[in-house]
């Protein structure tokens, strides 16, 4: 051959393979490839280049993304699937993007630059209730040129349904799953959260669940086994008794649409799912009896520190991109019986509950002390920042306290504020949607209105039965609603006021009992000391009244809605929040001299959109709240909502009564798919993950000028400052 032809024949040959990877390039980055088989471990069987194996001839140059490789459960030579992976899509529904179908060894392999999560059934079945899921972790994902091994079976079914539960239905053309609906940094976060579960590379249950402070002191990891159980009889096309009357029982199409029911239902018919799960024992450990509920309650204590640990959570915020910015009350010690100490620190977490690099977070050495003891104050302000208020735990005076302002960037604080030593024992802490924040000052019984970008431009809200002033919430019109916490008897009120301070009227709450320490054991009468407050979508009010065990409901108007018990099913309410159903989710502290862990009660709203739902109806059960008798609970306080739809509650204290030294509890615990997705960071009421940001803040993405006064919401103040 000729040096001429040589060189064409290379020329040709080159040509082609740019061509190939530009035509593969584009039918992943592009198409929707349902029903088209790419790369399969099938071989020729209805795939694109049958065996070829593009991604290892380009893997050195990174051409292209990464491959898959994996396994499904096949338990004989016909147990072929067919895998599929999708990309979730903002508003809609996820796309599919890759499918191949599995060898009779049960194999897969996929190559392909983008995906979310992966879904396989039963090849040419189209009634099979057999779907199994598991995910697809960034960054790992992310990297080109390696390949990605992904087990597919029943745990990882189980962690993805869970996770993924509040965005999961049947596709209404044939019943197959459909993932979708919410915004797309919400249903990447909700899918990262299964990883926590189980390990997308081997099918395994991670170390966070197999070990402590889970693993043997929980029952999470015997509560998904036994699902895996109960799915585990969908195997082989799902023909058995036992798979249809799990599909029946929750009225869904397939196993994997079972999970995720029950998951958004964890208190619904738990004795029969129990049943069901008992007819299969491939995963142990399992439970032996049944559970009140099937939530799946994970306990996170990390906080990227092995002595700054979490001592007393109080609340948490989370910013737009679903990091966690939580208050932490005291400085971790070991010993119950030396006396707590004001913590100088704050935990800062990724979506997943991972610590971020800077957490936990510590005082400012530019200046500003930072956090000294962060109480139940927690949110994000319009531009994104994340602002704390301290309490000053322990400290005798009463004008002992400030906020802070911490830079989302790098964790630094920016700076710390006490409104001239006016401010006492500060507490809630909320903005509006206009720009302002409000902070309760407990110890001097007043609200101060401030300017975030500016916080030495504030106003003292005085008066309107403050007293003892807890929880701050802002409605729809930017009125401001506090809970105040003052324990005598008839001294517990509701407070409003407009945005500019001006009472709007206040409004008794109920009454209680409490038992006081013996010796001698008696009850005494007492106030509500109410709480946490919360508003819903219809601008209804929500007040947890902690000595009376009830929650109060006010229309906007100050209509009084009733207050509501539920003996076992709620004890010591204290922090509130709403889903986008209008359900309401209550963290329980319990009584003075409770001496167990409590939990977290769910129930309908005034403007629940839940099917069957109506004002006061307890859904978490009546025995307790979900994940009481679980081992993972303590005493609860803030419960906050993510976009993701899991919510997280604040183990704040130990189990003991509270006279305790040294009371801080452990950590924050994760419940996975339980609540109606919100948008987050919260600036008022609840609002849709869908629906358009307020404001310039966009969660954690600061304008990039180092002034915050010259940042994106420039001018929204008016004036010459906050009043003008």
């Amino acid at each position: 051959m000729g040096k001429r032809s040589y060189s064409r024949c290379v020329a040709c040959t080159v040509a082609s393979l740019f061509c190939l990877t530009f035509l593969l390039s584009a039918v992943n980055a592009d198409l929707n490839l349902d029903g088209l088989r790419t790369f399969g471990g099938g071989g020729d069987r209805g795939s694109l280049l049958g065996g070829f194996d593009l991604p290892s001839l380009f893997a050195e140059k990174g051409k292209l993304c990464q491959g898959l490789s994996g396994t499904v459960p096949a338990t004989n030579s016909e147990d072929i699937f067919e895998v599929s992976l999708y990309a979730l899509v903002q508003g809609g529904p996820s796309k599919r993007v890759a499918s191949t179908r599995s060898t009779a060894e049960g194999t897969f392999r996929l190559s392909t630059c983008k995906g979310d999560f992966l879904i396989a059934v039963p090849a040419d079945s189209n009634i099979s209730k057999q779907a199994l899921g598991a995910v697809l972790l960034p960054p790992e994902f992310e990297q080109k040129g390696t390949v990605v091994d992904v087990v597919i079976n029943e745990p990882s079914t189980v962690a993805t349904a869970f996770a993924l539960a509040q965005f999961a239905q049947a596709d209404p053309k044939d019943g197959s799953v459909w993932i979708g609906g919410g915004s797309l940094t919400g249903m990447r976060n909700a899918a990262r959260l299964s990883a926590n579960y189980i390990d997308p590379s081997t099918g395994s249950p991670t170390s966070l669940l197999s070990t402590s402070p889970n693993g043997p002191d929980t029952d999470t990891l015997e509560r998904l086994n036994s699902l895996a159980n109960a799915i585990s009889l969908c195997r082989g096309g799902g023909t058995s008794s036992g798979c249809y009357a799990l599909v029946e029982l929750t009225g869904t199409t397939n196993s994997f649409l079972a999970i995720s029911t029950i998951a958004a239902n964890p208190a619904v018919q738990p004795d029969a799912v129990y049943a069901i799960t008992e007819q299969a024992s491939i995963y142990s450990p399992a439970l032996s009896t049944a559970p009140a509920e099937w939530t799946l309650p994970l306990l996170l204590t990390d906080t990227g520190s092995a002595t700054k640990r979490w001592s007393g959570p109080g609340n948490v915020a989370i910013d737009a991109k679903g990091n966690l910015w939580g208050a932490n009350n005291y400085i971790f010690q070991t010993s119950d019986i030396t006396p707590a100490v004001p913590s100088d620190y704050y935990i800062a977490l990724k979506p997943s509950g991972e610590p971020q690099p800077f957490s936990p977070g510590m005082t400012n050495p530019k200046g500003g002390t930072g956090p000294d003891g962060p109480g139940f104050g927690a949110s994000i302000d319009l531009d994104g920042f994340p602002w704390q208020s301290n309490n000053v735990f322990g400290s005798p005076d009463n004008d002992a306290g400030s906020i802070f302002k911490i830079d989302p960037k790098d964790g630094r604080v920016i700076g710390t504020w006490d409104f001239d030593t006016l401010m006492g024992k500060g507490q809630g802490i909320v903005p509006d949607r206009l720009g302002n924040m409000f902070v309760a000052s407990l110890g001097t019984n007043e609200l101060f209105k401030f300017n975030p970008r500016k916080p030495e431009e504030y106003k003292i809200i005085r008066g309107n039965n403050l007293d003892l002033p807890f929880g701050v919430a802002v409605d729809s019109q930017n009125n401001v609603w506090v809970a105040n916490s003052a324990p005598a008897p008839g001294s517990t009120f509701l407070s409003k006021f407009s945005n500019d301070g001006e009472p709007l009227g206040s409004w008794e709450l109920p009454n209680g009992t409490v038992p006081e320490p013996p010796p001698p054991q008696q009850v005494a009468d007492t106030g509500a000391s109410a709480k946490g407050v919360a508003i819903d979508l219809q601008d209804n009010v929500y007040v947890a009244n902690w000595l009376n065990n009830s929650i109060s409901v006010f229309q906007n108007d100050g209509t009084d809605l009733g207050f509501f018990e539920f003996g076992e099913g709620l004890e010591g309410p204290w922090g509130v929040a709403v889903d986008a159903f209008g359900d309401i989710f209550i963290g329980e502290f319990g009584t003075p001299l409770s001496n167990t862990g409590k939990g977290v009660a769910h129930i309908c709203g005034a403007a629940s959109t839940r099917p069957g739902c109506f004002l006061g109806k307890l859904l978490s059960p009546a025995t307790g709240g979900y994940a009481q008798d679980t081992g993972v609970m303590q005493r609860v306080t803030g419960v906050t909502i993510a976009e993701s739809g899991a919510v997280w509650a604040c183990n704040n204290w130990k189990p003991q009564p509270t006279d305790i030294l040294n009371p801080g509890g452990n950590g924050l615990v994760l419940f996975p798919g339980l609540a109606k997705p919100v948008k987050t960071p919260l600036y008022g009421p609840p609002r849709l993950p869908t629906d358009p940001d307020i404001g310039g803040g966009v969660g954690g993405l600061v304008a990039e000028k180092e002034d915050a006064s010259e940042s994106i919401l420039s001018g929204l103040f008016g004036g010459d400052g906050l009043f003008g």
